[in-house]
């Protein structure tokens, strides 16, 4: 599964998470992410995109999940009382 984020959106989470949590300043976050961060996920994330089997478009990842494990639990519901009214 491949969930698609701008990259502003990930920039953002990043610099409230490493200000806040981390206690880093907001010049060693942006230095972090312009020479490690935003090349490596140029390098080894965003081609890995094209091996999904699914892509959870910007924006809509909650309902996206949502949906996903409400028709997984059908899958596993429907797998278990098969089994059951079969023996």
């Amino acid at each position: 599964m491949f969930v698609d984020t701008d990259s502003d959106i990930r920039l953002a989470r990043r610099l409230k998470r490493d200000i806040s949590e981390r206690g880093r300043d907001l010049d060693g976050v942006l230095k972090q992410y312009a020479n490690f961060v935003k090349p490596a996920y140029d390098h080894h994330i965003e081609p890995s995109r094209s091996y999904a089997d699914v892509i959870v478009p910007r924006g809509l990842f909650k309902a996206v999940i949502y949906s996903f494990f409400v028709c997984l639990f059908y899958v596993v519901l429907s797998i278990h009382w098969l089994a059951i009214i079969g023996e």
